[in-house]
């Protein structure tokens, strides 16, 4: 695993936090998600995680704003509580231009899903492809699953729905830090 120009490294961890991670990480040759414990010798990093993932009670809606965070096209749930130390951080790489694995991001705290918005806008997009196509492949399927087997971007969309539908849920009970 290498850094990459796009990498997403403004949670932040040290440089010798990182480096131990690139260390650990190294080898890899795909996409991944992981979770790890940093040693106690290289400290902690802040965590902005909260909720029923963190051992807290769900987040409700008097708590929160809906506001946006850096060039996000979204809004996020943000709450007004302090970010918390944490030696656990979760690693998200994959493959970019021609490597087979650079970092994406890093952050302190446990893996949660991609947020609400940011789900539904990359949903827009595979919508706008589907309806700009010539050709249906599926044309005259009506069982979802049948439809995704014949047709790659129907499948991808049902995918994301999926994911859209989790990450409804996780996030109507957590929020991040302001």
């Amino acid at each position: 695993m290498k850094l990459h120009k796009d990498s997403h490294l403004d949670h932040d961890l040290t440089a010798a936090q990182l480096a131990h991670l690139l260390v650990q990480l190294d080898g890899r040759d795909a996409f991944f998600i992981e979770t790890l414990e940093l040693p106690e010798a290289l400290g902690t990093v802040p965590c902005g995680l909260h909720g029923p993932a963190m051992g807290d009670a769900p987040i409700g809606e008097a708590e929160i704003t809906l506001e946006k965070r850096g060039d996000r096209a979204w809004t996020s749930r943000l709450v007004a509580r302090p970010t918390r130390p944490t030696r656990r951080v979760t690693v998200i790489a994959g493959p970019a231009d021609d490597q087979p694995c650079v970092l994406y991001t890093v952050f302190g705290g446990p893996q949660a899903p991609q947020e609400p918005g940011d789900l539904r806008r990359q949903l827009e997009a595979l919508e706008e492809e589907r309806r700009a196509r010539a050709v249906d492949p599926a044309d005259g399927a009506s069982d979802p699953e049948e439809r995704a087997k014949l047709d790659p971007l129907y499948a991808r969309l049902l995918g994301l729905r999926r994911k859209r539908d989790d990450s409804d849920v996780f996030w109507r009970d957590h929020a991040l830090s302001k």
